[in-house]
């Protein structure tokens, strides 16, 4: 009953913090504004917040060499801000990382899919409005079809994000709400690229 409402969690020396903060619930852990963890070491933080009920922000820092974040904040319904504060450029599974974040309104910082081989990480964040992705990043299909609220500097950064395939490159898609208004300018890129636009 006497956890702070902020909290700074320090991990020097752990190589993997999958599940460290999972199943939190308002009946053994209260509302935590802001948990602060700084993992310079873990290669591995899957599931780190799966069904996370107690966090409204995350702030995640030294995080470099990590490989895995797949439903890393899975079901965290009561999410509000993601801060990544560390490249994710050597991440290779983002599969469910913010997948029925429904509350979440912001990932700060840049998203960089590089190095993925598994992107499907955004089902279901009905309230997303910031998210940013490293330009050239994205070589898989994606999906933010839930996401209606998505701001006009993310949408273009999402379409930045978009590498411009190859001819004759296995066919990809950007799934995007029925409800985003793309520009014909948009359109085009998307389609100049190399991609399929599905709304």
């Amino acid at each position: 009953e006497n956890f702070p409402t902020k909290a700074v969690v320090n991990l020097p020396n752990a190589t993997k913090t999958s599940y460290a903060f999972a199943d939190w619930n308002v009946e053994s852990i209260p509302i935590v504004e802001e948990i602060t963890v700084n993992a310079p070491k873990s290669e591995n933080m899957s599931g780190m917040f799966m069904s996370n009920k107690s966090v409204k922000k995350v702030v995640l820092k030294g995080l470099d060499s990590c490989k895995y974040m797949s439903t890393l904040f899975q079901n965290a319904t009561v999410l509000e801000e993601a801060d990544l504060k560390f490249s994710t450029k050597n991440v290779v599974d983002f599969q469910g990382a913010f997948f029925n974040c429904y509350k979440l309104k912001t990932i700060t910082d840049v998203l960089d899919f590089s190095s993925a081989t598994r992107v499907a990480a955004f089902g279901y964040c009905n309230e997303l409005e910031e998210v940013r992705f490293a330009t050239n990043s994205l070589s898989l299909s994606i999906s933010l079809a839930q996401s209606s609220k998505l701001s006009a500097n993310s949408i273009q950064s999402i379409i930045d994000g978009l590498k411009t395939l190859e001819e004759g490159a296995t066919a990809q898609t950007l799934t995007l709400n029925k409800n985003i208004a793309l520009t014909d300018e948009q359109k085009a890129t998307i389609e100049e690229k190399g991609w399929t636009l599905a709304q």
